[in-house]
């Protein structure tokens, strides 16, 4: 079946008669993301499911029917933004919440996962919300988001140890990893990213001009956080945000509400030869 928006179709033409879910009022969909199973994870501003109470977040079944299996408690209120599959069945999830939480596969939230704390150096303080989430081939998860992240220290609320801007990588378990460098500044708006074949990262937001040496609305990462001086040969790159940045063979498509690109006439899409 191919999901658009949230109806199944058989083709790309004729709706599946079969699958049928209901939403409570004023509920909306943010993420769908099919399991291997067949089974589907929704997540959104949700209440209620085919008449079943659910916050946040539910599982589906082949049908659209509710997964009862499936039984979050997160509390009444709660919004769930973005959420990823992890390579070991856990739910990663971020909303409207202070911390992303750790969900099971039974949708129960995992008290082991401290999400961006430092065992015996200091607490995390992060109000944002998650844009995006990849994980990584080891384990660890890069997070790009619409806030600041600060580490606390565990006896003095009032002292920052150390801040993340907009980007950061955590571990597995969910304590923020150190060796990530954090490269962009606090005003930098990151709206998209892509992992390239070679641990590299490829980011895209808006008017990232007060990066070192001018980067623009696209740049590149090294694998641990620094900037990649050599991309684009130091050019202008897009002239306005990238809200998208997809991997497609050797190319990267980049979609956003620029007009061009290298100073040429290129609009809203642009296809990127690697360099």
């Amino acid at each position: 079946s191919l999901f658009v928006g949230f109806t199944s179709f058989l083709t790309a033409q004729t709706i599946d008669p079969n699958f049928n879910v209901t939403l409570g009022g004023s509920n909306y969909i943010k993420q769908v993301i099919p399991q291997s199973d067949g089974k589907i994870l929704i997540c959104g501003q949700i209440t209620s499911v085919n008449g079943v109470e659910r916050i946040g977040i539910a599982r589906l079944n082949e049908d659209g029917s509710l997964d009862n299996s499936f039984q979050p408690n997160l509390p009444l209120g709660t919004v769930v933004d973005r959420m990823l599959l992890k390579m070991d069945g856990n739910i990663l999830v971020a909303g409207n919440f202070v911390k992303m939480k750790q969900l099971g596969s039974d949708g129960l939230a995992q008290t082991s996962f401290n999400f961006g704390d430092i065992p015996g150096y200091g607490y995390c303080q992060y109000n944002g919300s998650a844009r995006e989430m990849i994980q990584l081939a080891d384990g660890k998860i890069l997070i790009i988001g619409n806030d600041q992240l600060f580490i606390r220290d565990f006896n003095n609320n009032a002292m920052v140890l150390t801040v993340r801007n907009k980007i950061f990588r955590i571990n597995n378990d969910g304590s923020l990893d150190l060796s990530f460098i954090h490269p962009t500044a606090a005003t930098a708006d990151i709206r998209s990213m892509a992992v390239l074949p070679n641990g590299k990262i490829m980011i895209g937001g808006i008017t990232m001009a007060n990066l070192p040496n001018s980067y623009g609305n696209l740049f590149r990462l090294e694998s641990n956080g620094a900037i990649d001086p050599t991309f684009n040969n130091g050019n202008l790159g897009p002239n306005q945000p990238v809200q998208s940045i997809t991997l497609y063979n050797n190319l990267m498509i980049i979609a956003g509400y620029f007009n061009s690109y290298n100073n040429q006439n290129i609009k809203n899409v642009a296809f990127i030869e690697e360099d």
